[in-house]
């Protein structure tokens, strides 16, 4: 009996060490994916304001209109971001397949949960989606030579 019951006891001492180590490590695994991104982010960003100066210092041509080549050069930015920017609206969906249920009488519980789990695990990926963002906008914005006040 002593045997089975330091036998459970070294399982019970196992289980919460591996639910410790799991509660520690998961949140620095997930903050540092989430994180990956912003600071990629803000690496281009300084490489922008470095080459280009910051935004706010941005002075527009004399004349007002911007020259072909910069139109060129910005709707380029804009192609890149595309991508992005679909993933952004599939979010969007998400959301508002979640919303329709308030506009029915009668709703499926299993449906409600399906449609609340979906729409949070799109969710839990929207940090990382908005470090991309601006990640690969700075980064076009470098292949383009544009600064940001001349892209804003």
């Amino acid at each position: 009996m002593e045997e089975k019951t330091r036998g459970c006891l070294k399982q019970t001492a196992i289980g919460c060490v591996v639910l410790i180590v799991l509660a520690i490590v998961f949140p620095i695994v997930f903050g540092v994916m989430m994180m990956s991104p912003f600071n990629r982010a803000i690496e281009s960003r300084n490489a922008i304001e470095q080459r280009f100066g910051p935004q706010e210092a941005f002075v527009p041509p004399p004349a007002g209109a911007p020259a072909p080549d910069r139109i060129e050069a910005f709707l380029d930015v804009r192609r890149t971001l595309a991508v992005t920017c679909a993933d952004f609206s599939q979010m969007e969906e998400q959301v508002r397949k979640l919303e329709a249920f308030d506009d029915q009488d009668e709703v499926s519980r299993i449906d409600v949960v399906t449609q609340t789990l979906s729409t949070t695990r799109s969710m839990m990926g929207m940090g990382p989606l908005i470090g991309n963002f601006y990640e690969t906008r700075n980064q076009s914005l470098l292949d383009a030579e544009m600064g940001l006040g001349e892209y804003t």
